[in-house]
């Protein structure tokens, strides 16, 4: 992101004490310090996941690195590796749960999507309190750079919030007060 920063005119001064506090700045690159540091906790992370799908799996550790190790298999050849129990569609999954449910393959089930998918504008300007505070602080910082976007992302957070209510009327024309 520094060369972002810089090609947009943003400048960052970072104060920091320690080794590592620097592991998370967007500005700068790892350290070999704070590289060694990522490297270590990724390698936890999959050391973590590999023996928890082995296990899932009923397979031996090093078998399962044997297949796994980055690579990207189709659905067939991955069960024949024992990496999947079924090759199919959603459809599928719906009615191998339903069998399993001991209901029956007409018996109509409902089919919940979480979390609910944003429309485009609520996922940009946030929907919940802790996605407002983010956009607000992203907002902020955007519009210190490019004050110039203040009208028309105000405009944008009118229509979400008209858009919330069960109407709608928008009029040809827009006010702006000075």
């Amino acid at each position: 992101m520094g060369g972002l920063y810089e090609h947009i005119g943003m400048s960052i001064e970072t104060i920091s004490r320690g080794e590592n506090s620097g592991l998370f700045s967007s500005s700068d690159g790892f350290t070999d310090s704070e590289r060694k540091v990522v490297v270590a906790l990724l390698q936890d992370i999959y050391e973590q996941f590999t023996r928890k799908a082995a296990q899932g799996r009923g397979m031996e550790v090093d078998a399962l690195k044997d297949l796994a190790g980055g690579k990207v298999y189709t659905g067939r050849v991955a069960k024949h590796n024992g990496l999947v129990d079924e090759v199919g569609t959603l459809q599928d999954a719906i009615d191998a749960a339903k069998t399993k449910a001991n209901l029956g393959p007409d018996e109509e089930v409902s089919l919940m999507v979480l979390p609910e998918p944003k429309n485009p504008l609520e996922a940009l300007l946030g929907g919940d309190a802790e996605s407002q505070r983010e956009a607000s602080l992203y907002l902020g910082g955007l519009l210190r750079v490019a004050p110039e976007l203040r009208p028309a992302l105000q405009r944008a957070w009118q229509l979400k919030q008209m858009l919330r209510e069960p109407g709608a009327l928008i009029m040809p024309y827009s006010i702006d007060i000075r």
